[in-house]
């Protein structure tokens, strides 16, 4: 059973509060130091994972307020979480990998950490649903929560360099960019801004004056229309998304948006550009051989 840490006799930020606080908790940050580590295949103390836990533990210790009604605990998880991912991140085994590491492994670390910042409820081990009040959970709920970080993570992959060379890929990234192009101009910027300029939903929303569940209400239709676009059929007419009511009022230039060259792309284009590149790919490999 896990023990109950309580601080009331201790002053808010003293030295007292903060020592005791790290020596209650120095082994559960390190766990979950450990636990990133095995996650992405890393070195808890070699690649640093442990002082990024340690120091975030000391940060959230001297500002950890008792009076806030909740364990300490649940406030200073997800940060100590951030400290170690992004620590990992930085260290030399991510940057330059290893001679076993493959391509597939590091975009698949990128992509992790990328979901890690689109859904910070997956640092508690939570799933990314929202739901009603009053409701159970469903397996439906559950199912399409899964869908949704599925297919962020397709997004996220589509963005890598890497992405295009695969020919098989390249012909679903071409189409997830088509669907992409003849939707709205703000749901193109709001992909844009997020998948590709890397800002999270909380800037988005403060650059358009917008309140922070606004986008991320938005980025969840966005994320759930493309997914059913891309199992559906192609012969299927497509049904526009419709924008949020406290949207409507952003003006986006529509003259220059990043997906517009991938309008008016024909198929029979797209099937003979991958096919060349799968026959360049064939001929280089033969050559080498």
């Amino acid at each position: 059973m896990e023990k109950d840490f309580t601080y009331i006799d201790f002053e808010m930020g003293s030295d007292e509060l903060v020592a005791k606080i790290v020596a209650d908790h120095q082994g559960w940050s390190i766990s979950i130091a450990k636990c990133i580590a095995k996650a992405w295949n890393m070195d808890w103390q070699l690649d640093g994972l442990d002082g990024a836990a340690f120091e975030a533990l000391i940060y959230c210790a001297k500002r950890f307020d008792n009076k806030m009604g909740i364990p300490f605990r649940g406030y200073a998880h997800r940060r100590i979480h951030e400290a170690c991912a992004a620590e990992a991140r930085q260290c030399k085994r991510w940057q330059y990998g290893t001679n076993e590491m493959s391509q597939i492994e590091c975009d698949a670390r990128e992509v992790a950490f990328r979901l890690f910042e689109l859904f910070p409820e997956l640092r508690d081990g939570l799933l990314p649903i929202e739901q009603p009040e009053n409701e159970s959970l469903t397996e439906n709920t559950l199912r399409g929560s899964i869908k949704h970080l599925l297919a962020s993570a397709s997004l996220l992959t589509s963005f890598q360099k890497t992405s295009t060379d695969n020919p098989e890929y390249a012909v679903e990234f071409r189409r997830m960019f088509q669907i992409i192009a003849n939707m709205d101009a703000i749901h193109q910027m709001i992909l844009w801004l997020i998948y590709w300029q890397g800002q999270s939903m909380r800037a988005v929303a403060s650059d358009w004056g917008l309140d922070e569940l606004a986008i991320i209400r938005e980025h969840q239709s966005i994320i759930e229309y493309v997914s059913n676009r891309m199992t559906e059929s192609r012969k299927a007419k497509p049904v526009p998304l419709k924008i949020r009511p406290k949207l409507r009022k952003l003006k986006i230039d529509e003259t220059n948006l990043p997906f517009s060259r991938f309008k008016v792309a024909s198929p029979v284009v797209i099937f003979l550009l991958a096919t060349a590149q799968l026959l360049s790919n064939t001929l280089f490999a033969n050559l080498l051989g």
